[in-house]
């Protein structure tokens, strides 16, 4: 059983918002015999206990009782009690949830109990902007005085969840460093699918003082700028007389909301409801046509995922993490932000079409089954509660590229080291820095004593390549007397034979011409075969690889390993607009460019509509960006062991052309096109098959049905089995 030690800045029952709401719901689903929990809150007022036990959560409250100083006090008497209880409890995992007064708290016990994972979530919908109304506005006192401690929970924790893609890009934002995961806030879906009898629901409606020919709007939201309440009422100005609007919800903007319904003349067609208690909720929405929030910005919204149950249409501007969920005429309507004519707009246009509205219902229910909190608490099971607290190791990654440099290997070794980072192990990657622009061996050397002054108390280190950093790891090896474990990515030795124009072969068939390698091939092998046989362990992606290298250079059995590369979730695509395929890469021989546009000049004289995109020195966003949009991706290389390219076409469900020279056949074989990289003529066989409209949505089809996956997680996992045995 794990223990967590959960930092809230407020709890029930007098304190309940959507991070309340969220730690509650999930912690009574977590089974006892998983993981227990207490939490560190703040004691807002004087009737609150100093503890108490809330569904499954020891509730330990700190203060003085006086909401405004216990917000901030929480800092320092949060952290002093946590310390306390961690002495009794030895905690495995420390969870903040948003980053708050008691997120600092988090991290300064994070500061003094390193061992203990820090995972901190993300909910908040207000934009950072909002801090500054603590120093009235003023820049340069919020940078001095509140900005640090804001970003301070990102500096600290070793793990982030946010409830939308949004929310993850502000993370990112605050330069944090570890692995993100997006895990929504989830409904009760058994209280918002429920159904009523009708005599219920007319009482309800008499009571509101709803007629039958009248059409009802709903707005469960707080009374706060983000959610443009004002906007809703200003909008029955631009409606018949028929519509009605309900809103539940409190908040400080009450009587100016209120004031506006005067202003408009709409009062008597705006109900103020107040607090309803979210059971309730389901019949207000049952009685409603349209549920609505133009809301100015958004983490998630529980709201629209409940109407979504519940059956009624959603009406929502495209702000924040509300496009995680709805698509426009597909499980909602966006309207304009700012724009109550847009609203009304908006709303006539779905009464005017059933059809669609009917569609939309369907759509949005489906889409709300994702969001069970029986589902929520059981994914943060699996990849929060999951942490172990005193397993921390020191690890160096060595690579030879790290960002903001570009590139395959910057990347791996940067989710990598998050995912890492992310289990509570200190991870240090070492790059090539100045190191780079020396001569070869001299930059060995430079980079060699670069490691040396990282590795120094170091578990193990991990080698990204053979020869660039390979190399320097074994001499830090054998200094230190470190464990090393090397990953091989592709062969530097084959590569460099083809670029350097000393044949056109494929790797498969490579090695057989051994004999015939020059001087500067054979000291490579060498080299490669001293960085190999002086290593602990080595990393394959592919076993076709491991076989090519087990038969050239004679590995120990248990020395070589596989560990699989990184296939992601599935993205959301573009339709393509044009027929273009996407190639992207360094222009060098074995990319095979040069061959691949005279395939394309061939083809294009029989399918004229095709084109062929050419991407080089590309950042990240622009690859993934461009692959989003193309028709079909194209890597005709020589030979590909596990190509970054193909899992991100898959990942967008686009057809791809590649080399039959590849490790990922056995894995891929079933949805790819594959070429003989040396045949101009194939090449082109190959484009025109795919450019036929029937043989495209057959491969798309294929590509759609492939859900294999295989995290950053999985492989840090993989990893650290492989360092254990060592």
């Amino acid at each position: 059983m794990k223990k967590i030690l959960i930092f809230s800045l407020a709890y029930y029952p007098d304190f309940v918002g959507g991070a309340e709401v969220a730690i509650k719901e999930i912690t009574d689903r977590v089974p006892p015999k998983e993981a227990s929990f207490d939490m560190v809150t703040a004691k807002l007022n004087s009737n609150q206990k100093r503890f108490e036990k809330i569904g499954n959560v020891n509730v330990y409250r700190v203060g003085l009782g006086l909401e405004t100083f216990d917000k901030f006090a929480i800092s320092t008497f949060g952290f002093l009690k946590a310390l306390s209880l961690h002495k009794k409890n030895k905690y495995d995992v420390s969870w903040a949830v948003m980053a708050n007064q008691a997120a600092v708290a988090a991290s300064v016990f994070k500061f003094f109990c390193k061992k203990v994972p820090l995972v901190l979530t993300i909910q908040e919908g207000d934009e950072e902007e909002y801090l500054k109304r603590y120093v009235f506005g003023n820049n340069f006192l919020y940078k001095i005085l509140i900005k640090p401690w804001h970003t301070m929970p990102f500096r600290f924790a070793d793990r982030a969840i946010t409830i939308s893609t949004y929310l993850k890009k502000r993370v990112e934002q605050n330069n944090f460093k570890g692995p993100i995961d997006i895990i929504p806030n989830g409904v009760d879906l058994k209280n918002f699918t429920k159904n009523y009898q009708e005599d219920k629901l007319d009482a309800l409606r008499e009571k509101l003082e709803i007629k039958n020919d009248e059409k009802t709007i709903i707005t469960t939201s707080r009374l706060v700028d983000k959610n443009a309440i004002n906007d809703i009422i200003s909008s029955l100005s631009h409606l018949p007389k028929k519509y009605k609007l309900l809103i539940l919800g409190t908040g400080p903007l009450l009587y100016k909301l209120q004031n506006l319904a005067e202003k408009e003349g709409v009062y008597n067609r705006v109900k103020f409801l107040g607090f309803v208690d979210n059971k309730e909720i389901p019949k207000y929405l049952k009685i409603s046509d349209y549920f609505v929030r133009p809301s100015i910005s958004e983490g998630m919204g529980n709201s629209f995922i409940e109407s979504f149950a519940a059956g009624i249409p959603v009406i929502a501007t495209p702000v924040g993490g509300i496009t995680d969920f709805l698509v426009d005429e597909e499980t909602g309507l966006f309207c304009e932000i700012r724009n109550p004519e847009s609203i009304a707009e908006r709303i006539k246009f779905l009464e005017k079409n059933s059809e669609l509205r009917e569609k939309i219902i369907l759509k949005a229910k489906e889409a709300s089954k994702g969001y069970d909190w029986n589902l929520i608490a059981k994914i943060m099971s699996k990849k929060v509660f999951v942490l172990q607290s005193g397993c921390i190791q020191k690890i160096v990654i060595s690579s030879g590229i790290f960002p903001p440099q570009i590139g395959g290997p910057a990347y791996y070794a940067w989710n990598l080291s998050k995912e890492l980072k992310g289990m509570g192990h200190d991870v240090k990657a070492v790059s090539y820095g100045i190191e780079s622009k020396l001569p070869s061996g001299i930059r060995h050397l430079a980079y060699f004593f670069r490691l040396l002054f990282n590795s120094f108390g170091a578990d193990f280190i991990l080698a990204l390549d053979t020869l660039s950093v390979g190399l320097p790891s074994v001499w830090v090896k054998n200094t230190l007397g470190k464990k090393l474990l090397i990953r091989i990515g592709g062969d530097f030795l084959w590569e460099d034979y083809v670029n350097r124009k000393e044949g056109e072969v494929v790797l498969s068939d490579f090695y057989n011409h051994k004999g015939s390698f020059s001087k500067r091939s054979r000291k490579i092998f060498n080299l490669t075969n001293y960085v190999l046989n002086n290593a602990d362990a080595i990393i394959f992606s592919t076993k076709w690889q491991e076989n090519i290298f087990n038969k050239v250079y004679n590995l120990e059995a248990e020395k070589s390993h596989i560990v699989e590369n990184f296939y992601g979730e599935k993205n959301k695509s573009q339709n393509y607009k044009r027929k273009n395929f996407l190639w992207a890469g360094r222009k060098i021989i074995l990319k095979n460019i040069k061959r691949t546009e005279q395939a394309f000049v061939k083809a294009k004289e029989i399918q004229k509509d095709i084109e062929l995109d050419v991407l080089s020195g590309f950042k990240r966003e622009e690859l993934l960006r461009k692959i989003s949009e193309c028709y079909a991706v194209i890597l005709p290389s020589f030979s590909e062991v596990s190509p970054n390219l193909i899992m991100e076409a898959i990942s967008f469900n686009k057809p791809f052309i590649m080399t039959e020279d590849t490790g990922i056949h056995d894995r891929v074989g079933d949805i790819g096109i594959f070429i003989s990289p040396l045949s101009e003529e194939n090449i082109k066989e190959k484009i025109l098959f795919l450019s036929d409209e029937v043989s495209y949505k057959e491969q798309k089809a294929k590509i759609e049905g492939f859900n294999f996956a295989h995290s950053y997680k999985e492989i840090a996992e993989e990893i650290l089995n492989i360092s254990k045995k060592i």
